[in-house]
């Protein structure tokens, strides 16, 4: 968040995308939660299902672009 705050192009890859639109944070806005947009700012999310080969080597082939990789 801080880095993108900074200006760094973010990318984000998620398994799944639960937190944009969990049951049980009301407030909404479209189809994301807020609490997904606040922690989120400044990135572009990309929802990877890395159970499929062809996904893992797009994946990679962004890690190979990348100036750092973070993983959580």
């Amino acid at each position: 968040m801080v880095v993108g705050d900074l200006g760094a192009d973010v990318i984000k890859v998620e398994a799944r995308a639960v937190t944009r639109c969990a049951p049980w944070l009301r407030l909404v806005f479209g189809d994301d939660a807020t609490y997904y947009l606040a922690v989120n700012r400044h990135r572009r999310n990309v929802v990877a299902d890395l159970a499929i080969r062809r996904t893992i080597e797009r994946v990679g082939e962004l890690v190979r672009l990348a100036d750092a990789v973070v993983e959580n």
